[in-house]
C-alpha cells in the first residue's frame, strides 16, 4: 500500500503554525525543504502533535534547513516518528533569506 503524503506547509514565507492535519497514530515521516529567490537563507521548523487540536506538544527541537535558489542545492531535513498523536502540524519558528519559502510534508 502506498503511503499518504500531506503538505503541512506549502511555500510558507512567514513564521507561525500551519493548519492541523488528522493522521494515523502510527509511524510518520516528516520532511522539510525550501528555496530562496536570491542567495542563501535558513529556516527552523518544529513539528507538533496534538490529540485535541488545542494543546500542542513539540515532536522535535526544530529542524534547521539551509535554503538556496534551488531545492537541489539547499539542505533539507527529515525524520521518522512513532508518536501517537492524532493531529500534526508544522510550526515555522524562524525564516530568513531573500524570498525564503519552506514546505513541510508528512507521510504515513
Amino acid at each position: 500500500m502506498k503511503p499518504y503524503v500531506k503538505k503541512l506547509l506549502n511555500a510558507v514565507t512567514v513564521t507561525g503554525a500551519g493548519t492541523a492535519d488528522f493522521v494515523d497514530r502510527g509511524v510518520k515521516t516528516f520532511q522539510v525543504y525550501g528555496i530562496t529567490s536570491s542567495g542563501s537563507g535558513s529556516a527552523t521548523i518544529k513539528m507538533q502533535g496534538s490529540n485535541d487540536e488545542v494543546s500542542w506538544d513539540d515532536l522535535d527541537t526544530g529542524m534547521v534547513v539551509t535554503l538556496a535558489t534551488t531545492v537541489a542545492t539547499g539542505i533539507g531535513d527529515g525524520y521518522t516518528s512513532d508518536d501517537r498523536y492524532a493531529f500534526v502540524r508544522a510550526n515555522v519558528t524562524a525564516i530568513s533569506g531573500t524570498g525564503a519559502a519552506v514546505t513541510a510534508t508528512v507521510s504515513y
